[in-house]
């Protein structure tokens, strides 16, 4: 507990108050000479056990049941209750609201001043434009109550706050489709499968490791060899959806705005192949910085994710998994995807490479990258520069600004 003085001017006039009380006691020679110095002293006394009372008994609770949830871009309206369970008045307090931002620093802040009637809440609301994805916290930094002479002032202790879940919008992209080039570079992923249903196309002799019930038995008579079954060959194409946070980009509301359209572009991707008869996964760097590839099951999962992402940086250490190393990494994988589609706000040399290789692999990658809604045509032109060489290769890239193409057309939750 820290007892803090406002104001050195009014301590000094408390003292001289207590000094004059002092003179009735020269000509009064009893007890009664001494009432007003009594008087006043008991009145500081009190004073100072009334703000001891009221710091005990003073109560922040918030005005929901739970965290908020909403959409990007939308206002909420955020309130918290401060009671005061006391019989006592306070008649001077201050409190010092915040909302925390992305990277966990203050974003803004609104200090307040009020009273505390006896047995009474104040009630506190504020609106908030909730511009950017992310998970915020909102509370009170600051709860400070003064006496009442208004002279000292003690600090309340506050524990509660509450979460705002600021949730991306999902854009329907009607020009995503597969394209008869990606099946046929798809065909070296795909492979004859054997089967013990009913559907196949074909036979080939028995090999050491295939399963008996795969065996068709009758051909197998007629042959005098054992006969297994093939199935039909699958076409089947599946998807990763790779999220880059590394950005060459400093200021930091350029930096949400991109990390926004990121995920954005990204969930909007996967909502795209969910109606579509593909397999698909998310692949991104959690924020212990490994990479992670998870099967979004719906839209409700979409927090659950977003909190696990890395946060959009641009200190880009040589261990960072930026776009680049994480298609190496992918590459490397035993259940690596046949089309790939990128994410990324930064195209670097290795990553242009990456890209590149990938299609060598007979495999499929489309790029997304996103760049900020207010560059002029000069930077967007230096930016999609080093994107020349993969249209050599024939490979589909696409340029998505903050403020989103025209011709998305969000989905409706």
């Amino acid at each position: 507990m820290k007892l803090v003085l406002k104001n050195t001017g009014l301590v000094i006039i408390w003292i001289l108050g207590l000094l004059i009380a002092l003179f009735p006691a020269r000509y009064i020679n009893n007890i009664f000479g001494y009432g007003a110095f009594f008087f006043v002293l008991f009145l500081f006394v009190f004073s100072m056990v009334i703000l001891l009372i009221l710091r005990r008994n003073i109560k922040v609770e918030t005005k929901f049941q739970g965290d908020i949830s909403t959409l990007r871009g939308e206002s909420v309206d955020l309130g918290l209750n401060i009671k005061n369970q006391s019989i006592f008045y306070c008649n001077h307090a201050t409190a010092c609201f915040y909302i925390s931002d992305l990277f966990g620093q203050v974003d803004s802040s609104l200090e307040s001043d009020f009273v505390l009637a006896p047995k009474s809440e104040t009630p506190f609301e504020f609106d908030a434009d909730m511009n950017h994805i992310g998970v915020y916290q909102v509370g009170i930094t600051r709860l400070t109550i003064y006496d009442m002479f208004d002279c000292f002032s003690l600090q309340v202790p506050i524990q509660e706050h509450f979460e705002v879940q600021v949730k991306p919008r999902i854009y329907s992209i009607e020009d995503l489709y597969v394209e008869e080039e990606v099946l046929h570079d798809s065909d070296k992923e795909t492979r004859h499968t054997t089967t013990n249903g009913i559907d196949y196309v074909g036979v080939r002799e028995y090999t050491p490791g295939d399963a008996m019930k795969q065996i068709h038995w009758k051909l197998s008579a007629h042959s005098l060899t054992y006969m297994t079954k093939l199935s039909e060959n699958s076409r089947q194409s599946d998807y990763a959806v790779v999220l880059d946070f590394a950005t060459n980009e400093k200021n930091h509301e350029n930096m949400m705005d991109l990390y926004d359209c990121l995920i954005e572009t990204g969930f909007s991707l996967i909502e795209a192949l969910s109606h579509k008869e593909v397999t698909y996964s998310l692949i991104y760097p959690n924020k212990q910085l490994e990479l992670c590839r998870s099967i979004p099951r719906s839209r409700d999962t979409d927090m659950d994710y977003i909190r696990r992402f890395a946060l959009i940086t641009n200190h880009i250490n040589p261990d960072y998994p930026d776009a680049a190393k994480i298609l190496d990494q992918e590459a490397h994988m035993p259940n690596r995807s046949t089309n790939v589609m990128l994410c990324t706000s930064r195209i670097t040399p290795e990553l242009v490479r990456e890209i590149i290789s990938i299609k060598r692999q007979k495999r499929s990658i489309e790029l997304y990258l996103i760049c900020l809604d207010a560059l002029t045509t000069r930077e967007r032109e230096d930016l999609v520069a080093p994107l020349r060489d993969l249209e050599d290769y024939q490979i589909p890239w696409h340029l998505i600004t903050t403020k989103m193409n025209q011709h998305y057309q969000e989905v409706s939750s």
